[in-house]
């Protein structure tokens, strides 16, 4: 069953304002719709499941997740945490250590990191939805081909238009027409 994005900012909003550190994390994974069972077993602890080092909570190919006291260097904590063999190993895809001040998050496949306020996490709430199974989409780069072919067209089209007379805006249609239909006959 998908869970509603509104439900998961619900969510976060009251585990964040009634804040428990001891049950933070159980209330995240909550938020974004983890079977009950397996938050059952992770706060009992003893499960095979909880890849997590020490006090740590891990789910294979989900998140790891570290609580911090206060006032410990977040950033320098997730560099060395990414950097960990368990990292890798259980093809973890978030990170996140907290304070319970502050939060800082890192998507291992898309490379993003996010900081944030603890009391802001719900408005920060899209970054962790590949959890709840609705995945970012990923702009990738223009194809240089691509790019050369569109400069090509962009100077065919300066040329032509400066070689005639075209000042009529029916004149510009017909020669974009044109132009469209020429890259349409390349691909």
């Amino acid at each position: 069953m998908a869970i509603s994005q509104a439900r998961i900012i619900e969510s976060l909003e009251q585990a964040c304002s009634n804040l428990n550190p001891d049950e933070f994390i159980y209330s995240f994974l909550d938020a974004y719709g983890f079977p009950k069972s397996t938050i059952t077993r992770l706060r009992k602890g003893g499960d095979n499941r909880n890849v997590g080092e020490g006090d740590d909570i891990g789910l294979k190919k989900k998140l790891y997740f570290r609580a911090m006291p206060a006032g410990t260097d977040l950033d320098a904590e997730l560099d060395m945490l990414k950097a960990n063999d368990v990292i890798a190993r259980n093809d973890i895809r978030f990170v996140i250590v907290t304070d319970f001040n502050d939060l800082v998050a890192f998507d291992t496949k898309a490379e993003e990191r996010l900081e944030t306020s603890l009391s802001m996490l719900d408005k920060q709430y899209a970054f962790f939805l590949p959890l709840a199974g609705y995945e970012k989409a990923i702009m990738y780069s223009e194809h240089p081909a691509d790019v050369k072919a569109s400069e090509k067209m962009g100077q065919l089209f300066d040329l032509i238009r400066e070689r005639n007379d075209l000042s009529k805006p029916e004149d510009i249609h017909a020669l974009n027409v044109f132009l469209t239909r020429l890259l349409f006959c390349f691909y």
